[in-house]
Formats: C-alpha cells, structure tokens, sequence
C-alpha cells in the first residue's frame, strides 16, 4: 500500500474505524498525514471522540435518567432496548 495522500473523505471513514479497532501501519500513517495537513479533519475527529464519549457516559447512566416516572414502563423498555442495540 505506501504512504499516499487521502482525500477528507477517506479520513473521515479512517476516523471513524480506528475508533472501534486498530488500522494496519499505513492506514494509520496516512491519516496521521493527512491531520497533520487538513484544518477541517482534526476538529472532526475531536468532535466524534466527544460524541462518543457523551453518548457512552449517557448509556451508562441511562437507569438514572431512565426512573422519571413520568415515562411509561413500555417507554423505558424501547429505550433501553435501542441503547443495548446500539452500544459498542
């Protein structure tokens, strides 16, 4: 494969995996290329990592939020179903 430019496209698809499992070498090396060129990139992937970690902690205080009894039994049922389906 070889170090190549990619295009911001292509980064964002790298951003997004190494964010579940590690990228082979050269993956990794081109996009660490690339952040290191691109203004845009970098505030992308800062924002995910951020989205992420939001949507992580929320999940795992999902029973806090989720005793308001002003929500139906069924209700908390398909919402804790969606975030079960929905976890990494």
């Amino acid at each position: 494969m070889g170090l190549k430019m990619i295009t911001c496209e292509e980064a964002s698809r790298l951003i997004s995996e190494s964010m579940d499992h590690n990228l082979p070498f050269w993956e990794k090396l081109n996009l660490k290329t690339h952040l290191m060129l691109c203004k845009v990139c970098p505030t992308y992937m800062r924002q995910l990592h951020l989205l992420r970690r939001l949507v992580n902690e929320w999940a795992a205080n999902a029973n806090t939020f989720l005793s308001d009894q002003s929500l139906s039994r069924e209700s908390k049922n398909k919402i804790k179903l969606h975030l079960k389906q929905s976890a990494p």
